[in-house]
């Protein structure tokens, strides 16, 4: 179809307004989704799910930033324990590349001491040809104001007591929450063990309280996982074929699924 003269007229006349707005819609559009990995406490997981998930999507040729919220986050040491000193010793914010055993995208890495607001401004610039953004949040009781940062929430949970209680905590904030991430909060069981029952019934009392928010797969507890730490390196590439990382290959489809560009509203069962 022949182009009407006044539209060709006006798409030629204004080619650098064109541009510039084209240009804003693009970066608009690719803006990389952050998946904020959050508890009241430490000792869930976040460091290592948020390393396994880098080399995830590195493997699969989609490059993924790390940000770990304080210069002590042990997100480093994963992938090989580099010299960090220079940000306890006064840098906020230390930034470096580190390639992937077996192929794939590099993985970005932001280690620092700053203020969600302006890590998640850092590493916009940084690295910018992330496609996702996933940020190892440190513990802390004021982590539900952080919330309104990310896109994606996922809250790590170990199979015991305290969960129950450290889940009332957050469903209370996001009750309050003027706003939250638009592709929801959601619960993740790590090392959690079938054959115990005490897992089990926290498993279904978690269930019960979260409905679907509470993911229906789960990171077993594998030992490999504090061994792939103590070798520098995430617990896929340390040692693959493990139920780890079969259970991390499935999260992370989960989460392609879940983050798609073309989404618009909340997922079912999201909060």
């Amino acid at each position: 179809m022949v182009k009407a003269p006044e539209q060709a007229t006006s798409a030629s006349r204004f080619s650098l307004l064109n541009r510039l707005e084209s240009g804003g819609r693009q970066d608009e559009r690719t803006l990389a989704p952050v998946i904020g990995l959050v508890s009241y406490t430490g000792g869930v997981g976040k460091s290592t799910l948020a390393a396994a998930l880098g080399a995830a999507f590195a493997r699969l040729n989609r490059r993924c930033a790390l940000v770990g919220q304080t210069p002590y986050s042990p997100l480093a040491y994963y992938f090989g324990g580099p010299d960090i000193e220079s940000a306890r010793s006064g840098a906020a914010i230390v930034h470096y590349s580190q390639a992937i055993e077996g192929g794939g995208k590099p993985v970005d890495l932001l280690i620092g001491d700053a203020p969600t607001a302006e890590l998640i401004e850092n590493v916009r610039h940084r690295a910018s040809q992330a496609s996702v953004v996933v940020m190892d949040m440190e513990a802390s009781p004021h982590v539900a104001e952080d919330l309104p940062f990310f896109d994606m929430a996922i809250v790590p949970v170990r199979p015991d007591i305290n969960a129950l209680v450290m889940i009332e905590r957050i469903e209370r904030a996001l009750d309050e929450a003027v706003h939250r991430p638009r592709y929801g909060t959601w619960y993740l069981l790590n090392q959690f063990d079938a054959a115990r029952e005490l897992h089990v019934q926290v498993s279904e009392a978690l269930r019960k309280r979260l409905g679907s928010r509470l993911l229906t797969l789960s990171l077993p507890l594998d030992n490999s996982v504090q061994e792939a730490l103590a070798n520098g390196q995430p617990p896929q590439v340390y040692r693959a074929y493990t139920p780890f990382a079969r259970a991390i290959d499935e999260f992370e489809a989960w989460l392609e699924d879940m983050i798609q560009p073309d989404s618009t509203s909340t997922p079912p069962g999201g909060a």
